[in-house]
């Protein structure tokens, strides 16, 4: 089954949408549309019946609402209607809620029947475990715990800006079923935003690197390419 992401033109890019269950990592540099597009993801959901959970461990909760209105997504509304939640875990918390099973997480997902979720982001565990094997396990729980409850969930982390290629993660490689790169470079005085779909698992999908904008409605894929039409 597949859960459209609500990012105009990209499900053409991944054979209709997202695998249900799956966690894809969004990756990119500051200011390449990160928060955006997991925001306009979570918005979409909720309008289509599937209430969704933001858990941030850096931005505010209350802008990241405001900007989700600015959009016209109505994110306050849909706050109201419980049909979606935005929190915030402080990093010094986040060992505490990982030990405790994510009880605090566990509990609203069961009051809003949660289907989509995102974590923004990734870099946080790296505050947990004693080395890479340990940070490595704590992200797999945390992955394999979310896919238990059945969501469709969306992971971002951060690269480094100014280079357009994807970080080397063994995070990424062994907890992520999809990696989408959100690009911003500049060429000519000029900035230019760019994505690419570097993998996602029981998805053909399309290869190239295609141009996007954020305009007032969102993000909008510009020429996405449809790929494995059914006949």
């Amino acid at each position: 089954m597949r859960v459209k992401s609500g990012i105009p033109g990209l499900d053409e890019m991944i054979e209709g949408g997202f695998v249900k269950g799956h966690a894809t990592l969004v990756c990119g540099s500051f200011g390449t549309g990160k928060s955006t597009f997991c925001m306009q993801f979570l918005a979409a959901g909720a309008k289509a019946g599937e209430a969704g959970l933001y858990i941030t461990f850096e931005e505010d909760p209350e802008q990241l609402v405001e900007e989700g209105d600015a959009y016209g997504w109505d994110v306050s509304g849909l706050i109201k209607q419980n049909k979606l939640r935005v929190i915030k875990v402080a990093p010094q918390e986040l060992i505490n809620l990982v030990e405790a099973g994510f009880g605090q997480i566990s509990g609203i997902m069961k009051t809003l029947d949660v289907k989509r979720i995102v974590v923004d982001s990734i870099a946080l565990f790296d505050l947990l475990g004693k080395d890479d094997y340990e940070r490595k396990r704590y992200v797999l729980d945390f992955v394999n715990w979310v896919k238990k409850h059945g969501c469709t969930a969306i992971i971002t982390m951060d690269s480094v800006p100014g280079v357009e290629t994807m970080p080397e993660s063994g995070i990424a490689e062994s907890a992520a079923d999809g990696i989408i790169a959100l690009y911003h470079p500049q060429e000519n005085k000029k900035r230019t935003r760019a994505l690419e779909v570097l993998k996602m698992r029981e998805t053909c999908h399309a290869n190239d690197l295609v141009e996007f904008e954020i305009n007032k409605k969102g993000i909008v894929i510009k020429g996405g390419e449809k790929v494995c039409e059914k006949e």
